[in-house]
């Protein structure tokens, strides 16, 4: 790796960090981070609700463990982030980034 493709990297990791703080993701771990990305990116794609199997298999979350996986998934139905889609067993979830409001103001009180 050459100097100036890590200079780069660092350039874009300055950037994503400036972007997270300016969301409120810097008040989550990194799993939640990856968890909330990876279901943004499986949004994006079409699909409203998403399955927890294929948030499992998208490269961010791949390596989670199991529990890590739900620890996570459960700290952002805490906090409004995430709700389930359907019952309990049906493994399903809709990403709600609209709770996020400028600098990371939630923009919906906590029920």
């Amino acid at each position: 790796m050459e100097p100036s493709e890590l200079s780069h990297v660092a350039m874009l990791r300055v950037l994503i960090t400036t972007m997270e703080n300016d969301l409120g993701l810097d008040k989550l771990s990194g799993d939640e981070r990856n968890l909330i990305y990876t279901m943004s990116a499986l949004s994006s794609d079409g699909h409203e609700n998403l399955r927890t199997e294929d948030m499992k298999k998208h490269p961010l979350c791949q390596n989670l463990s199991h529990p890590t996986f739900y620890r996570a998934l459960r700290t952002l139905l805490d906090k409004g982030y995430v709700s389930r889609a359907g019952s309990r067993k049906t493994g399903t979830y809709s990403l709600h980034i609209s709770k996020l409001g400028p600098m990371g103001n939630e923009t919906q009180s906590r029920a």
